[in-house]
């Protein structure tokens, strides 16, 4: 499946036709495969290439099957693929990834659900931007955080640091500049 996708041989039309031929079998193992990741990670198993494989494969599926994610396909639980992807806990880079694919998710289903948009607005913790006389100001939703060190995915040694923060709101800026 990998060697598919990562072949520069296949054709952007060959991807869309193959996704949209094998949806119900991609999203199942791909679902499949992220709730034993997330399994694995209670028991202290963190693997950052496994984890930009699985986001590889989320990134085709809200390109290809943007027309079913519209139709509300799955959309619950690729938001929770999404939002344990940008718990500030993990790494940057996982959560650069999860950014990128919320922004791409957005795109595709166009017409977002409450819990969607309280979803992308806790992306960022803004919490650090609270400063002098508003310091003791939170903001209205809390970004959002793991429930326990078993949720995270791939941990971090600088969780929650206003750079990180900034590196989000500059990767969203460039990513809607770019559109």
């Amino acid at each position: 499946f990998f060697s598919f996708l990562r072949t520069e041989k296949a054709t952007d039309e060959e991807l869309h036709k193959f996704f949209n031929e094998n949806f119900y079998m991609i999203y199942g193992v791909f679902w499949d495969t992220f709730s034993a990741y997330e399994a694995g990670c209670k028991k202290g198993k963190h693997s950052n290439t496994e984890m930009m494989d699985l986001c590889t494969i989320l990134n085709h599926v809200l390109v290809h099957l943007a027309e079913l994610i519209r139709k509300k396909w799955q959309t619950r639980s690729i938001a929770t693929v999404l939002e344990h992807l940008l718990y500030k806990e993990n790494k940057i880079t996982l959560r650069l990834k999860g950014m990128e694919l919320m922004l791409l998710f957005v795109e595709a289903i166009q017409d977002l659900e409450a819990s969607q948009i309280e979803l992308f607005g806790a992306s960022i913790d803004l919490s650090g931007f609270c400063i002098g006389i508003h310091a003791s100001s939170k903001p209205k939703i809390a970004a959002l955080s793991a429930p326990d060190k078993g949720s995270v995915l791939v941990p971090s040694n600088t969780a929650g640091n206003l750079e990180n923060t900034v590196k989000l709101w500059e990767f969203i800026l460039q990513y809607v500049g770019q559109r």
